[in-house]
């Protein structure tokens, strides 16, 4: 259950015949919310899948296809500590997510050198009334003209006094190229039910950063 952040390069090597064999390489990024990548035909461009089935295919061996994977691990990372923003949802701020087009937005924390802030927002979809969060950020003492990113993974954890919990977790990278009241701008999390924000229930958005430069 800790969370991690792996970057590699995967290279395919398909073989001819001859023993000769064609090499496409590409780019991953893994952590806990994205565990499973994929490798396709897009990737090799020039190889179709005819070629690779045919019967005089020069991949084809005996009937068979030789393929070798080959995975350069290149950066292994365990954020720190997580910074944390905090709703706890009573009467007064259930009316408000209610009755408000706007949402309510949190308090700024600094922290990890940089400003972050969060709105919930209740909303209707196609899969019923949910929540829906927003995250904000941008450099603590730097002009947010200048060049600058966070790479974070965000789980957003809703808990009723009942003890049922439920949680998002989305990787996002943070940058001046989108900006909103002078913070780089979080697309929305996934839907959580409605039902969880009671009064009584708490949420928290759970901040971890894995890499920054400003």
């Amino acid at each position: 259950n800790e969370l991690w952040k792996l970057n590699a390069e995967v290279e395919v090597r398909i073989f001819k015949r001859d023993g000769n064999h064609e090499a496409f390489k590409k780019l991953f990024e893994f952590d806990n919310s994205t565990t499973k990548k994929e490798f396709g035909y897009n990737d090799m461009p020039d190889i179709t899948f005819s070629d690779l089935l045919a019967p005089e295919s020069v991949y084809r061996l005996n009937d068979q296809l030789m393929m070798e994977i080959h995975i350069d691990m290149y950066s292994l990372t365990f954020p720190k500590d997580p910074i944390i923003i905090r709703f706890d949802i009573d009467n007064v701020m259930a009316g408000r997510l209610s009755a408000s087009s706007e949402g309510v937005e949190s308090n700024v924390v600094n922290e990890g050198g940089f400003k972050w802030s969060a709105v919930i927002e209740a909303r209707d979809s196609s899969v019923g009334h949910v929540a829906l969060f927003t995250l904000r950020c941008a450099p603590d003492q730097q002009d947010t003209n200048e060049p600058w990113n966070c790479v974070a993974l965000v789980e957003v954890r809703v808990s009723k006094n009942d003890g049922t919990l439920v949680s998002n977790m989305k990787r996002f990278n943070f940058y001046n190229g989108r900006a909103q009241d002078n913070f780089g701008y979080l697309p929305k999390q996934p839907a959580i039910p409605w039902n969880f924000l009671n009064p009584h229930s708490v949420v928290e958005l759970h901040i971890y950063i894995f890499s920054s430069d400003r």
